[in-house]
């Protein structure tokens, strides 16, 4: 008799966890994630996903070997609408648009495909990109989990199922200085070189002059400040009288520097890529070598322009 409880009471609580364990794997039906540079992370199950409106598309199903496998159709939601509800997050540049943006998207298993922000929100055939549960012509209503679907790819090799995560990954470099000389004098000696690597920064340092002469290229970057007027003129320095003392000079010239390094400092640690506006060429001379030492050579790049060496050669020769 003591037996048999013994028995009925193990028998019940092995009912228990199998009850419990049912219930928790039926919390762990599945779900994809959408993480990386968005402001709003999210987490959809396939109950989320189908609050949203669908669409239908075709898939004409071709391998890379150009084998054809079927048409089927997928009921799904646009995947650029579930990147609007995580809303993709970009730091303030003078560049705004996304373009330096992509979209990863992968399964368990490793398998990934990859958008650019242009694919999936310019590209007319980017709203049939979809994130389906379902396979309909073969009458299975679910398939129980995520599939992305790309109807008009010339194969169907990146469409991935059972996906697990959507990634927005930015493509942008790591902030630098760039130190960049923009030819000596006329405004016509600037290299294409040079204004490429402008192209590629936020804010810029440079002198007033160099400010009017280059405004066309400068557009709407902020100057960052004159480096003269704040007064790191290079080797222009004076001795004084009285007060104003070699010593005193110097410290004024470190605190200078430590001011101009700060604010530089700010701009990097807010992302942003700084030109650095020489006159002629900085690998050859330049009066804001201090700055230019200050930082490591992952920080800083050096764009060589044309200087008075270089134009006093060419009238030589000429």
């Amino acid at each position: 008799m003591r037996k048999s409880i013994v028995l009925t009471s193990c028998l019940f609580i092995l009912l228990l966890i199998f009850v419990a364990a049912a219930a928790g794997g039926a919390d762990s039906s599945p779900r994809v994630s959408i993480t990386g540079a968005v402001r709003q992370p999210v987490v959809l199950s396939l109950e989320d996903l189908s609050r949203f409106q669908s669409l239908s598309v075709r898939l004409n199903e071709v391998d890379s070997a150009r084998h054809f496998h079927g048409s089927f159709h997928y009921q799904g939601v646009p995947l650029r609408t579930l990147l609007e509800l995580a809303h993709i997050h970009k730091e303030e540049a003078s560049f705004s648009k996304y373009l330096d943006v992509a979209v990863v998207v992968r399964n368990a298993q490793g398998k990934q495909a990859v958008f650019s922000w242009g694919e999936l929100f310019l590209n007319p055939d980017g709203k049939h990109i979809l994130i389906a549960d379902g396979k309909e012509n073969q009458g299975v209503a679910k398939e129980g989990r995520f599939t992305l679907v790309i109807p008009n790819d010339l194969s169907s090799d990146r469409n991935v199922k059972g996906i697990t995560s959507i990634e927005v990954v930015s493509l942008k470099p790591p902030p630098k200085v760039y130190i960049i000389g923009v030819g000596c004098a006329d405004t016509g000696l600037i290299t294409l070189e040079a204004l490429n690597h402008l192209n590629k920064t936020d804010v810029v340092v440079c002198s007033a002059d160099i400010a009017n002469r280059f405004a066309f290229y400068i557009g709407r970057r902020p100057i960052l400040f004159d480096p003269f007027q704040l007064g790191l003129s290079g080797g222009n320095r004076k001795r004084g009288k009285g007060d104003f003392s070699s010593h005193r000079l110097e410290e004024a010239e470190t605190d200078k520097t430590s001011e101009a390094l700060g604010m530089i400092r700010t701009a990097l640690g807010q992302g942003k890529s700084v030109a650095l506006l020489e006159y002629g060429d900085p690998l050859l001379y330049g009066g804001l070598r201090k700055l230019h030492t200050a930082f490591g050579d992952h920080e800083k790049a050096f764009v060589p322009g044309i200087s008075a060496f270089n134009a006093a050669l060419s009238l030589a020769l000429a």
